[in-house]
């Protein structure tokens, strides 16, 4: 589907996530792909819970590209908790980096 089309998926994926934002959360993207859902507050439960609905959101919503073309997407995710899994920003990074490789690697889509 080309360039034009990978960046309406990010576009229509990033609105998915701002919609299933709580006040309070951000999202950002941090570059290429891969979007950040920061949960201020959140439970690593409540974390792993709502990665599942953003999980099965993105699966099941149609994607419009180009001309009215419907796509389905998966999306991977990485979850980390502080203090849980790093004590600062950057180790928090690299903990949720390297669980969203693990997720990738297990067949995607989780």
């Amino acid at each position: 589907y080309g360039h034009q089309a990978g960046d309406e998926v990010l576009v229509q994926v990033s609105a998915l996530l701002v919609q299933s934002a709580r006040q309070g959360d951000v999202v950002s993207r941090l570059g290429g792909d891969e979007l950040a859902l920061l949960m201020p507050d959140c439970s690593p439960e409540g974390a792993e819970r709502r990665a599942h609905q953003i999980v099965d959101t993105v699966r099941t919503h149609g994607i419009t590209v180009g001309a009215g073309h419907v796509i389905r997407v998966t999306a991977s995710l990485g979850l980390a908790h502080a203090p849980t899994h790093a004590a600062d920003l950057p180790d928090l990074y690299a903990a949720a980096d390297a669980a969203l490789y693990v997720a990738k690697n297990a067949g995607r889509n989780r």
